[in-house]
């Protein structure tokens, strides 16, 4: 058999997301906790890490916690064929890696559940745009944006 092919996603979010050096003080230490926190493919995995990191260091900053989020968010993106996610809370561009197997005819479905807010991208790597229209009442950010376009998307996969 085949062995799966691995798909990798880079997001280019308007995010806050690091660890500050007032959190993590030792270099060595804020490289190793980068390099786990690029491993968490889990809610549960950035659980147990937020606990250790609030044994050893403390309660973590919110720029710690956004970087634990996007991780995870982007393990969601890429077990969807996603290879791209851009943007911001205004804005979300979303492209497939070329083997993606996407249920065409649900496309129009999505961009109607979506009153008008998101379009298709066609092209040698098919993606989708999300631009919010409606700006009244909306304070979500741009992780809980992702977070729930992901979940829409998801439903366009064979």
């Amino acid at each position: 058999e085949k062995p799966p092919v691995r798909t990798e996603c880079s997001a280019d979010l308007s995010v806050t997301a690091n660890i500050p050096e007032k959190y993590v003080p030792s270099a060595e230490q804020r490289m190793d906790i980068y390099r786990r926190i690029a491993l968490v493919r889990t809610e549960a995995d950035a659980d147990d890490l937020t606990d250790e990191l609030l044994d050893r260091f403390g309660e973590p900053p919110l720029a710690v916690q956004k970087l634990l989020r996007v991780s995870t968010l982007k393990n969601m993106a890429r077990s969807i064929y996603i290879s791209e996610v851009k943007g911001n809370e205004m804005e979300l561009t979303f492209r497939f890696v070329p083997y993606a197997r996407v249920r065409t005819e649900n496309i129009p479905v999505l961009i109607a559940n979506m009153k008008g807010e998101m379009r298709f991208l066609p092209g040698e790597t098919p993606g989708l745009l999300w631009h919010r229209l409606n700006l009244a009442g909306k304070k979500e950010s741009v992780l809980d944006v992702l977070q729930r376009l992901l979940s829409e998307i998801k439903e366009l996969l064979i």
